[in-house]
């Protein structure tokens, strides 16, 4: 009994072991996966001092030397590399030279080194604007160091609203402004939102009882806006035309694209302030032209026929009141036609 329980003990460690080997043998071999290769950055362009020199190389005094006799900032603007470098330099020769690591890239046409202590400040202008940035760098001899950045405020920008700000308060020195790359600041909503502006205050400056005044501040908001036109478009006929000329100023807004609707409430109104201060020569100008801008404007037949019944005009003005009083009657406003309209219409 005893010989037949090792026998059955052997034969099934034996089925055991060939179990074990047939499934070792049907398993896939194991693949080895191979290790991607890394790729390896650039290295970065090596300079000589003589080709840094024929670009732009600033000096940058109190520095920490790191065994070169003198240290200078290289801006860098070729067509495969763009940057700035810092180079120690002994002698004729190049001792070491640190890449900016600037956090993106600059305009280095327009770029200006500042070294104060262990700290280098580069101020990169954008292209064709006066706004810019300031990147700050720390330099210990061993590490150039990215600190931080700051934009800059705009002073064309600035320019811009101290100018619109004089001539809203009537000082004539606000058309003396003169802007560089206009065509990037200068624009049909600017023109826009000016004579929005002007056309608010000369409105209360009107409710104070002072038409004149608030006609003469229309006009320099307006001769402004002529001005900046000029400026973006460099039209040489917009600036003869403009100044102190209503027909001038439409040239203007015009060559700007400035909508009808931005500019012509204030127009008339420019014509209603002269009405009012009893310069109804000027204010016909005026009329006629917001009559050619919106033929079916009611409201400035009515002014045009007022100010030339002032003048003495009476044939000419009866002919804007008729016109007048058909076009509030097509609107279904004949109630609101002034009584004097049909009393001057009916003198005939």
């Amino acid at each position: 009994m005893e010989k037949l329980c090792c026998l059955v003990l052997t034969l099934l460690l034996c089925l055991t072991l060939f179990a074990c080997n047939k499934e070792a043998v049907n398993k896939p071999p194991t693949v080895v996966q191979p290790v991607k290769e890394t790729s390896v950055a650039p290295q970065t362009p090596q300079y000589t001092l003589a080709e840094l020199e024929a670009g732009v190389i600033e000096p940058c005094n109190g520095l920490p030397l790191a065994g070169a006799e003198k240290i200078a900032v290289a801006i860098i603007n070729k067509e495969n590399d763009n940057g700035a470098i810092l180079v120690g330099i002994k002698g004729e020769s190049i001792v070491w030279q640190r890449r900016f690591p600037l956090p993106e890239e600059i305009n280095t046409a327009k770029t200006v080194v500042n070294c104060q202590g262990e700290t280098i400040e580069l101020y990169s202008q954008l292209p064709y604007l006066t706004a810019g940035t300031s990147y700050r760098f720390s330099w210990n001899g061993k590490e150039l160091r990215y600190l931080s950045k700051k934009e800059e405020d705009d002073p064309t920008v600035k320019d811009l609203e101290a100018s619109i700000k004089a001539a809203v308060n009537g000082d004539s020195k606000a058309l003396d402004i003169d802007i560089l790359y206009p065509q990037q600041y200068i624009s049909g909503d600017l023109i826009s939102s000016t004579i929005k502006r002007g056309h608010r205050v000369a409105t209360e400056l009107y409710k104070e009882g002072k038409a004149l005044e608030a006609a003469t501040r229309l006009s320099l908001i307006f001769d402004l806006t002529a001005h900046f036109a000029y400026l973006a478009t460099g039209n040489n006929n917009v600036q003869e035309e403009s100044f102190a000329r209503p027909e001038g100023w439409l040239i203007a807004w015009q060559a700007l694209q400035v909508e009808t609707k931005n500019y012509l409430t204030p127009f008339n109104d420019y014509g209603f302030f002269l009405q009012e201060a009893a310069e109804h020569v000027q204010a016909v100008k005026v009329f006629r032209l917001v009559i050619k801008e919106s033929p079916k404007r009611d409201v400035a037949y009515l002014n045009l026929a007022d100010s030339l019944w002032a003048l003495n005009e009476q044939p000419e003005a009866q002919r804007h009141y008729q016109t007048y009083a058909k076009l509030m009657l097509a609107a279904g406003k004949q109630d609101k036609i002034p009584a004097r309209v049909k009393e001057r219409v009916a003198s005939q």
